[in-house]
């Protein structure tokens, strides 16, 4: 009797124990025996039935699964025939354990749950235990990592950059977009077949370079510009940059990249380089000072011209600089200029004195007009100035001898005018000598031959 007692309080504590492991899991949790009669269920499963208001007496205890199953089979479950099928392949010993994912949504959620069953004891039948787990949180993750990926690929696919997954050293690539066809001209199922063909197509002349950044690390950013060459021999520049992903613990597990086809950046970029050494070549030929200012004024380029008359170093002449040459008087009449020019984007005309490297001033005419951007803003200004000293000095001088000559002008008609009241007088007085008959004879041979200044000999 002792050892009887003993036993049952050995079973007690067994199955005390086991209550209190079935309760603190999560699941909704049930037992089985070996006909498929519900023995038993954990706090869960009983709490779950409660909050859905299923209803059933005792939480289902004491009801034959198989008969629960054919009650939701009737409700048109298509899940019910497989969970039964399941359930007995596992009382019968025929599986080891029997797993399936269903949803079971309320009228305000969706969830989803993975039903297992698995044998009570591995070495006897007698009965199987049923664990409901709510998978809910999974599905959603997954169903968002699905639509995040499904994005992805309508993005990466949709634009005519190549995206691409692979991992750290490169030997497997996970994904890469249909542009990889459209820029290397190769197939992605051959750099699925052989990750590292893509650079196959590198050009000789930068082969190296790329080498060595690849080889710098597998696990860091990296942003490299280098040619390719096509099957079809065409040439073509790429611009790749690559990222690592890190995992939850921080460190880098995968490597994510983007290439770009920047072909026409880099002849642009070449075509420009030609033509600002077309311009150099120009602009170093031409007797004018020329000079590239940016939108605020800050002079950014000068001639050979500048250096020479000024005998200021490029760097002298940067930033305000280039007020150093301007005479005294006319610095802050330039100045001024400048910044009304600045402020209505219009073009900067101004005459004034630049002191020559020796120290002499000479006349300049300065002249600039605005680069303006696709915006239609001023970026750059370019500018010339042109010596007209001896034009400007020749200038005064006409106009000096204009004012003389008007001066001149102005004294002969004076002059003018005394002669011709001289002459009215004259003829006044001949007159009056006729009309007194006061002339003698050769004071008449003068009248008669017109002659007043004979008259006045005589």
């Amino acid at each position: 009797s002792v050892l009887r007692h003993a036993q049952d309080r050995w079973r007690r504590d067994e199955a005390a124990k086991q209550t209190a492991i079935l309760n603190a899991l999560p699941a909704h949790i049930a037992l089985l025996d070996d006909h498929g009669r519900i023995i038993a269920v954990n706090e869960e499963w009983r709490r779950f039935g409660v909050e859905n208001a299923l209803n059933v007496e005792g939480s289902g205890v004491g009801l034959n699964y198989f008969d629960v199953c054919a009650a939701a089979q009737r409700t048109d479950a298509p899940e019910a025939q497989r969970v039964a099928a399941g359930i007995r392949s596992v009382l019968n010993r025929a599986t080891k354990e029997f797993s399936i994912e269903y949803a079971s949504h309320s009228p305000t959620e969706q969830r989803w749950f993975l039903m297992t069953v698995a044998p009570l004891a591995a070495d006897r039948r007698n009965g199987a235990v049923i664990m409901h787990l709510d998978i809910t949180a999974e599905r959603q993750n997954e169903e968002t990592l699905r639509v995040s990926e499904s994005r992805f690929r309508q993005m990466a696919e949709s634009i005519t950059d190549v995206f691409f997954l692979q991992n750290l050293d490169g030997s497997q690539i996970y994904y890469v977009s249909p542009a990889y066809e459209q820029i290397w001209g190769r197939t992605r199922a051959s750099l699925y077949a052989d990750p590292q063909s893509w650079a196959e197509a590198i050009h000789p002349e930068d082969l190296d370079t790329v080498s060595t950044g690849l080889n710098a690390g597998l696990n860091i950013a990296m942003d490299h510009e280098y040619q390719i060459v096509r099957p079809d021999g065409e040439v073509r520049w790429v611009r790749a940059r690559m990222f690592p992903i890190l995992d939850a613990a921080g460190l880098p597990f995968r490597m994510a990249g983007v290439a770009s086809d920047i072909t026409e950046r880099k002849e642009s970029e070449v075509a420009l380089r030609e033509r600002e050494a077309e311009f150099r070549t120009l602009a170093e030929s031409i007797p004018q000072i020329v000079w590239i200012a940016s939108a605020d004024g800050s002079d950014i380029y000068f001639n050979q011209q500048w250096i020479d008359y000024t005998g200021l170093t490029l760097e002298e002449s940067l930033g305000d600089g280039w007020l150093k040459p301007f005479h005294p008087d006319d610095r802050q009449r330039a100045l001024d200029a400048w910044r009304k020019a600045a402020a209505t984007a219009g073009a900067y005309s101004l005459e004034a004195r630049m002191r020559r490297a020796d120290g002499v001033y000479r006349w300049w005419l300065v002249r600039a007009v605005p680069m303006r951007d696709a915006e239609g803003e001023a970026s750059k200004w370019f500018g010339t100035s042109t010596d007209i000293h001896d034009l400007k000095m020749a200038g005064l001088e006409i106009s000096r001898s204009n004012r003389e000559l008007r001066e001149n002008e102005v004294r002969i008609g004076r002059l003018n005018r005394v002669y011709a009241l001289l002459s009215q007088l004259s003829t006044l007085i001949v007159r009056e000598l006729h009309r007194g008959e006061l002339y003698d004879g050769a004071c008449r041979i003068a009248v008669e031959e017109g002659g007043f200044r004979m008259a006045m000999i005589a």
